[in-house]
Order: C-alpha cells, then structure tokens, then sequence
C-alpha cells in the first residue's frame, strides 16, 4: 500500500547531518518549493512556535504551501503553554494532539524524511537528520500515519483546555 506520492525516483538516496540553524534553513527552503503533495510533521510542544513565527522564510514558505494547496499535517502536544501557537498553525493546516511527544520528524511528499533534535521555543533544532532513503522514509510515513490515527483533533483539544474538561479514558490494569 503506498501511504504518500513519492517522487524518489528522481531523488538521489542519502542520509545527512545538517548542523547549525542558518544551515537547517538553508536546506528546509531548498525543499519546500519543490513539494507537490504533502508534509507531515509531529512536533513537540515547542514545534508549533517555530513554524509561526511572523515574517521567518521558513513560516512564509508553509503559508505558500498553502496556497499551493500542499496538504499540510501536524502532530503535537496541545498544552495551556502553546495554545496560541497552535491556534496561528491551524491557519495553514490540519492539527491534531498527542499527549507526551517527544522529539520532531516530518515526512514530505513521501521522499523527504527529517528529524530534529529537542528545540527551544522560536528557533530551529541545533541539528537536523536529513533522509532520502527511500525504505526508511516509507517505514516514517507508515508510523506517522499509526500516530495520526491515534491523535485527536486541535479544536477538540483546544475546546478541554480553555473550557477545563478532563478528557474521559480507559485504564486498562
């Protein structure tokens, strides 16, 4: 089953470690104009705010995806602290919640795999693990989905917090 349109074919096999966040920029804005299809992400609590951040390249190339019409995905924490970043990201795309993500990676148009190490609010990760190899980029894609599917929708995240309504589950023991 093909989870993403894949481009890899035109796409030389390779893994990388880009270091430095002038150099992540760099390499991200090299990406995104090329991207047709899709672009999932799962970000910890601080992610939401580094794809927000007014008049940074990396936030107005997102918003040109958007125009695109490139669907854009996004897995993350929704917390009391990111609300607000979260809301401005729902602009652009669809936004689900996970409770306790940790670590960020994002798949794009199935070819493009990357990974950042822990972030700060507002700045890019200190390194970015940049993939094209194509079998693990499709073993990413499949857990993204699994991820996706278990996520639940912003609004309704955002709904619990601001109104303070416990969410209902099952322990099992």
């Amino acid at each position: 089953m093909d989870l993403a349109p894949s481009m890899s074919d035109n796409v030389e096999e390779k893994t990388e470690v880009i270091y430095g966040a002038e150099n992540i920029v760099k390499r991200v804005l090299e990406i995104i104009p090329n991207l047709k299809e899709s672009v999932d992400n799962c970000v910890n609590s601080n992610g939401p705010s580094m794809f927000v951040i007014p008049d940074h390249p990396i936030t107005k190339a997102y918003r040109e995806l958007n125009d695109r019409g490139v669907r854009i995905r996004f897995i993350s924490e929704i917390t009391r602290e990111n609300i607000g970043y979260c809301k401005e990201l729902m602009k652009i795309c669809e936004l689900r919640h996970l409770d306790e993500v940790k670590g960020n990676f994002g798949i794009a148009d199935g070819t493009y795999y990357t990974a950042g190490a822990k972030n700060i609010e507002s700045s890019p990760p200190p390194l970015l693990i940049f993939s094209t190899l194509r079998a693990f980029v499709e073993q990413q894609q499949y857990f993204y989905e699994m991820l996706w599917k278990k996520a639940i929708p912003a609004k309704q995240r955002i709904k619990e917090i601001e109104e303070g309504v416990k969410r209902e589950f099952i322990e099992t023991i």
